[in-house]
């Protein structure tokens, strides 16, 4: 079974997405002081802000891996009868 590399990456970011909404919901983004929060919290705060970080990275890579399926499509249509 092959998986194409641009439905993985979709549903990651979907997903990363929800665990995002999940996360902020959590732990509250109006408390800016970390000594207030749970360490629970503390931890989907420390979460939250990796997942922040990854997901510019992974529309990068998206944006990337669309590029290429363009460039592979036109090359293979300049060379049709």
């Amino acid at each position: 079974m092959f998986i194409e590399p641009l439905t993985v990456l979709d549903g990651t970011i979907e997903n990363l997405e929800l665990l995002c909404a999940f996360l902020s919901d959590e732990i509250d983004e109006r408390m800016h002081d970390p000594d207030t929060l749970s360490p629970q919290a503390r931890k989907y705060k420390e979460a939250l802000q990796t997942i922040k970080v990854l997901m510019p990275k992974l529309r990068e890579v998206r944006a990337a891996q669309i590029g290429q399926m363009a460039r592979n499509q036109l090359s293979l249509c300049i060379h049709c009868d």
